[in-house]
Parts: C-alpha cells; sequence; structure tokens
C-alpha cells in the first residue's frame, strides 16, 4: 500500500511539471505570433506611408510632358513677340550722335512699364522718332537693368520688356513696327557702377537712337 502510495506521489508530480512545461511553450508561442504580427504592420504602414509620395510611371510621364508643353508654349509666345519687333544686335560707337533730341526714360525698380511722370518724356521720343523716320532713319529702343537684384538672365528679360514696352507705345502712336528695332541689354552697361539700389536708378532705364537704315 506503501509503495502505490509513493508511485501515485511520483506520477502526480510529473503530471504537474508536464502540464506547466506545455503552458510555458504556448505562452511563448503566442508572444511570438503577436511579435511577427505587430512587424509585419509596422512593416505595412511604413509601406504605405512612403507610397504616398511616390509617383506612378504614367504620372511621370504625365509630368514630363506637361512640362514639355509649358516649355514649347513659352517658346512659341516668345517667337511670336519678337517676330514683331525682332532683337538687333548693334554697336553704338556713335551712340551720343545717334541720341539726337530723344530722351532717356526711367522704369521703376522691377518694372517694366512707365510711371505717369515718364509720359511727357514719352510723347518727346515719339514725336522725334516720326521726325528721324521722315529722314530714312531706323529707331532703335534699347532696354537696360540695374544689378542690384535678379541673376543676368532675368535682368536681360527684364530689359527686353522694357524696350518692347516702349515699342508698343511708339506703335499705338502710329510708328510702323518695320522701323524700330529692339536691343535688350540687360545689367551689362550701367550707367552708375555699384551702389544702392536706390542709387541705380539711372540704370533702369530706355535709351532710344536713330541710325541710318540699312
Amino acid at each position: 500500500m506503501q509503495m502505490q502510495s509513493k508511485k501515485f506521489l511520483i506520477l502526480s508530480v510529473l503530471f504537474v511539471t508536464f502540464l506547466g512545461g506545455c503552458k510555458k511553450k504556448q505562452q511563448k508561442s503566442d508572444v511570438d505570433k503577436k511579435s511577427k504580427v505587430h512587424k509585419k504592420m509596422k512593416r505595412g504602414q511604413k509601406d504605405q506611408s512612403v507610397d504616398a509620395f511616390d509617383l506612378d510611371q504614367d504620372s511621370m510621364k504625365s509630368f514630363a510632358l506637361d512640362d514639355q508643353l509649358t516649355r514649347h508654349e513659352s517658346s512659341s509666345k516668345a517667337a511670336q513677340s519678337s517676330s514683331e519687333n525682332p532683337i538687333f544686335s548693334w554697336e553704338n560707337l556713335n551712340a551720343e550722335e545717334s541720341k539726337h533730341q530723344f530722351k532717356t526714360l526711367y522704369f521703376g525698380f522691377d518694372k517694366d512699364d512707365l510711371a505717369p511722370s515718364e509720359h511727357a518724356a514719352l510723347s518727346v521720343d515719339i514725336a522725334e522718332a516720326k521726325k528721324m523716320i521722315k529722314k530714312g532713319k531706323l529707331i532703335v529702343i534699347e532696354g537696360h537693368a540695374c544689378h542690384s537684384a535678379g541673376s543676368a538672365i532675368y535682368n536681360l528679360a527684364l530689359s527686353e520688356r522694357r524696350a518692347r514696352y516702349v515699342a508698343q507705345k511708339f506703335a499705338e502712336e502710329g510708328i510702323d513696327a518695320s522701323n524700330i528695332k529692339i536691343a535688350p541689354r540687360g545689367q551689362e552697361m550701367p550707367v552708375r557702377k555699384g551702389g544702392s539700389r536706390a542709387e541705380q536708378w539711372v540704370n533702369r532705364r530706355v535709351e532710344i537712337y536713330a541710325i541710318d537704315a540699312q
């Protein structure tokens, strides 16, 4: 009877130990599964947020095409504008003699139109241009910019817009476009070198010349 009791006690201890080991393994397995699911979810969330900033292949092609079209349209507009008053390349070696009675027109900072205070000078220039054309002269409208701000390319474009503005005013007063040439100079021919923006006001100008027609 004593032997049976000992055997029963040993079996009970072994059974309890076995159950404890199984429970630990199951808990560890559950933790591993949760960890894997958590990592998978984190990777999925990260990938989704990155993809939100990616353009697909079609979008990239469309973006590139839109950019090309925009540049083409800009080039077409520039070409159309230039055909009316093509840019004129000339050396004003006799600049002072070619000025005649023309007045220099001054522009505000980063402006491509004249302030009302310059309209009287513009009227003088229009009258002088008509007189010179009757003498067989060609009118050159030379645009300039200051160098207190902006790149050389930007200021070249700005000087061209200023010259074209004056050319348009001439055309509105009956001067044929064939008698007008545009010569943008950008910031390369300043009246005043250096100085502050305010001090460079004399560089923001349009000068007009009458030369022999070629």
